[in-house]
């Protein structure tokens, strides 16, 4: 039996494994990984000393745009997840030990 093909999961399964998609992931890392983060908050804060609501804004927006990349950057691998378990062919047969059916 030939296990079905899914040409979308050939694809993020491809993309995953590339030298641009390491690349990415370096850049991500750079832009908005934990370091990336303390930096932009800390240049937040300090952009608005004086009012705590602007800091509070800031601080909002770049958790808003951190939400949005790092789900760019989880996407392939979380879709590559739910296909795989879509296509994930069930065992032929009943195996209880108790006989067919039960």
């Amino acid at each position: 039996m030939s296990v079905p093909t899914n040409p979308e999961l050939d694809a993020l399964v491809a993309l995953t494994e590339s030298e641009g998609w390491r690349l990415w992931l370096a850049w991500y890392e750079q832009e908005w990984g934990p370091m990336a983060m303390g930096v932009k908050v800390t240049s937040a804060l300090a952009a608005v000393k004086t009012d705590a609501a602007g800091s509070a804004a800031l601080i909002q927006q770049i958790a808003v745009a951190h939400e949005a990349v790092q789900g760019l950057k989880n996407y392939p691998t979380h879709r590559i997840a739910q296909l795989k378990r879509q296509t994930a062919v069930p065992m032929e047969g009943n195996l209880s030990r108790r006989g067919p059916g039960m």
